[in-house]
């Protein structure tokens, strides 16, 4: 177990550029998403690992990726598919085709308006003001459909991804409390060590430590009767080859 976390913390750091200095930084992050959403350590990693090259090639922030990556599992988006659900909704904003911008300037906005809250931070924002303009259109179903079809389209052209999973996915980010969830992501000092430690006051805890001395005692003991008992040995080893000749 020890050694799977270490490598799911590993693959997470790598993918957003972070040092060895930084590990702590990610344990704590992670295990307090977990906590507090509907994953576990390897399906965070699996989220965290695909889109930690864009985040960090974007400047965006590893504890607001993090609590993202929690909101999505709790609507179901969980491990890579979650990652992949992210990553392609930030792209959507920051990486517009013409006709997605287009789109946009019929509901008299620009992809600038969304880069501004994303490089804020703010994919919830920039979903929620793309959700009000579209409102304030009183579009009809078919139009909706064409706009979003339209401005998420690298979404949608994923493997695994219709507009009805892009649409859950993006509900799921408007309506979460992601803030607080990034809030408590930024004050998660501390947080994979006292989980550690909890494990440890558990009962098998304490069994593996108890283990542990226990084991540790039996070398000690043969270290130090060791020396005493070979003397005797090697006298009855003697004796036995004398009564066979």
């Amino acid at each position: 177990d020890v050694i799977k976390s270490a490598g799911y913390l590993s693959t997470v750091a790598t993918g957003f550029g972070f040092g060895a200095d930084e590990f702590s930084r990610v344990a704590d992050v992670m295990t307090y998403v977990n906590n507090e959403t509907q994953t576990t350590l390897s399906a965070t990693s699996a989220a965290l690992a695909e889109v930690g090259p864009y985040a960090r090639i974007a400047g965006l922030e590893f504890e607001n990726m993090a609590a993202a990556v929690g909101v999505l599992s709790n609507a179901g988006f969980q491990g890579k598919q979650g990652g992949t659900a992210l990553r392609n909704m930030l792209l959507s904003f920051t990486k517009m085709s013409k006709p997605a911008r287009d789109e946009l300037k019929k509901l008299g906005l620009s992809q600038k308006d969304f880069v501004k809250l994303i490089d804020d931070g703010d994919l919830q924002g920039a979903l929620i003001k793309l959700d009000k303009a579209i409102e304030s259109k009183g579009l009809g179903a078919g139009e909706r459909f064409k706009v979003m079809n339209t401005i998420f389209q690298r979404f949608t052209s994923a493997k695994g991804m219709s507009l009805q999973l892009a649409t859950k996915a993006m509900d799921a980010i408007k309506e979460s409390k992601w803030d607080e969830l990034t809030a408590g992501a930024r004050t998660s000092k501390g947080s994979a060590e006292k989980v550690a430690k909890r494990k440890l006051d558990s009962d098998a805890g304490r069994f593996d430590i108890a283990k542990a001395k226990f084991e540790a005692m039996q070398v000690k003991l043969g270290q130090r009767i060791l020396p005493a008992l070979l003397p005797i040995g090697e006298g009855l080893v003697e004796s036995l080859e004398k009564l066979s000749q």
